[in-house]
């Protein structure tokens, strides 16, 4: 996971695989959500962010775990108001206590780069495994790498494999490689157990 130049917040995009790349695109929901969050979405469509702020704002204000996300990219990219990459990830934080997997993801981006907050391995650990144990494939393929290097886990390179063949059966498209320099690691029996463990952790999930 290398770093690149360039503004702040494209270093935590380009660190944790980038997510936000069209506000209308990651927060569109427009069959549930209130008259307001959809004003604010046409606005952010129209380019007009000022007024997408001013529709979002309210809302984030009030719980709304869409509009705070939405809120947090509008600072995060200095769309609409000034850059603010404090501001942000306050936003994203209180979006991702309610679950929110994008928001979730980029905490730990933050928290890992320290960027926008101080740097802090645990909490940055602590939130991509939460977004990894919603599914999100990409959250577990960075947790593998966590446990691969030791970074704010215990490392364990048989958990390291199990995160990356649970990215895999989810329908990761690019984790062969990753997978190949995993296993280079360990010995058959314990690919095997992290296999097993793999396969446990969706059998439960399927239940849930």
């Amino acid at each position: 996971m290398s770093i690149r130049t360039g503004s702040p917040f494209r270093t935590v995009c380009c660190f944790f695989l980038g997510l936000i790349c069209s506000l209308f695109i990651l927060t569109a929901a427009p069959e549930a959500v209130a008259d307001e969050f959809l004003e604010g979405q046409m606005a952010a469509h129209d380019g007009n962010h000022e007024a997408a702020l001013r529709a979002w704002l309210p809302l984030a204000r009030d719980g709304h775990v869409k509009a705070q996300y939405a809120v947090g990219a509008l600072f995060a990219e200095g769309r609409g108001t000034t850059q603010d990459l404090s501001t942000a990830f306050d936003w994203w934080l209180q979006a991702a206590t309610q679950s929110h997997v994008r928001a979730q993801f980029n905490v730990a981006a933050m928290y890992k780069n320290g960027v926008g907050v101080g740097q802090n391995e645990v909490e940055a650990a602590r939130w991509i495994s939460a977004a990894a144990n919603l599914g999100d494939r990409d959250s577990q393929v960075q947790l593998s790498q966590f446990y691969r290097d030791g970074f704010g886990v215990g490392q364990n390179p048989v958990t390291a494999y199990m995160w990356l063949e649970i990215a895999r059966l989810g329908g990761h498209p690019s984790i062969a490689k990753a997978l190949k320099a995993s296993a280079s690691l360990l010995s058959e029996e314990q690919i095997i157990e992290a296999q097993k463990r793999a396969v446990s952790w969706l059998e439960r999930k399927s239940v849930d």
